[in-house]
């Protein structure tokens, strides 16, 4: 569609294409440079089977498990959480008098802090080490599709959702989420619809071809004017079917849609990536470029700001020469 657009722009200006593709997106970080490296707790045979006094050993033994051992890291994050409420009912109760050794309460407030120390890791490992996360920011997807499908806000929602998680940090005393065993839900979207990458995908297909069909008009406005009389000419009339037919009713409804859904799954991310920060991550360089070239909106040789200098342009060209041939679509 858009190819179509400006090559029959193109044609109409009678200035020549030259051959280019659009540049490639910024690489998501590969996993060596995402993952969190939480301290880690090794406890002696008799010491686990003392916190029986906490109800942890089901938890225990669920992790030792052969399915436990290779959780996936959405399925550890959920374990690191139900952990940790356990641990901290358990040493609440002994601070309201439950009578304990001494020991075993020092183990107990030993593991509970490591294990709270750990939870913003556990939470950012369970998201942007998880593979269905990593497929949204594939630069090998197609973009979005011309028909509005609903598979991004699909996406946007279950994101969303998982982001919340980073919101029970916050709190004192929070409660395990109702729905944290049915969060799988949230990542299998995820994985089925893909659409993060797709957007980035629109959004850098759309800078590019906007960004020549306004080179393409400027051209022809620098060598020559399109109605030297102000006056609309054969040509230009030509011109203004490209702009209706082509721009106004194909181009246009699909970059308001694309805006829309990129503006709204950026920001999400960037809101999520300041929220760990909030917590205390250190995000790694390679994330913060990341952020910096695809997510932010602010960054002036990111991806959306390169995206609304491209949409500017072309609109300004667009009105400079229809202007001159006074050919601009009047309100009624």
């Amino acid at each position: 569609m858009l190819d179509d657009y400006v090559e029959r722009l193109s044609n109409t200006l009678e200035i020549e294409r030259t051959p280019d593709s659009p540049p490639l997106l910024p690489l998501f970080p590969p996993r060596r440079d995402r993952i969190m490296q939480p301290t880690e707790i090794r406890q002696g045979l008799i010491e686990v089977l003392d916190l029986k006094v906490c109800n942890l050993l089901p938890l225990i033994a669920e992790r030792n498990s052969s399915l436990g051992k290779v959780y996936t890291p959405s399925k550890k994050m959920v374990y690191e959480l139900k952990f940790f409420y356990s641990l901290r009912e358990c040493r609440q109760k002994i601070k309201n008098g439950d009578e304990l050794p001494t020991e075993l309460q020092k183990t107990i407030e030993q593991i509970y802090q490591i294990k709270k120390d750990n939870l913003p890791q556990e939470l950012w490992n369970g998201l942007y080490l998880a593979k269905e996360v990593e497929d949204n920011f594939s630069r090998g997807e197609s973009p979005l599709a011309k028909a509005l499908s609903g598979s991004s806000q699909a996406n946007y929602n279950a994101l969303l959702r998982l982001s919340q998680l980073t919101q029970l940090l916050k709190q004192e005393n929070w409660a395990l989420p109702d729905d944290l065993d049915e969060l799988e839900i949230q990542y299998q979207t995820l994985h089925k619809n893909r659409s993060g990458g797709q957007i980035f995908q629109s959004i850098n297909l759309l800078t590019h071809y906007l960004s020549e069909a306004a080179s393409l008009i400027n051209i022809r406005l620098s060598h020559r004017d399109m109605c030297p009389l102000r006056k609309a000419t054969p040509q230009a009339r030509i011109l203004q079917n490209v702009f209706q037919k082509y721009y106004v009713q194909q181009v246009q409804p699909y970059l308001a849609y694309v805006h829309q859904q990129a503006f709204q799954w950026s920001e999400l991310n960037n809101q999520l990536l300041n929220e760990f920060k909030s917590l205390g991550i250190e995000v790694p360089a390679s994330m913060e470029q990341y952020q910096l070239a695809t997510l932010s909106h602010t960054a002036k040789n990111g991806l959306w700001q390169r995206y609304l200098r491209a949409r500017d342009k072309h609109t300004s060209a667009w009105q400079k020469i229809l202007k001159q041939c006074d050919l601009m679509p009047t309100r009624h």
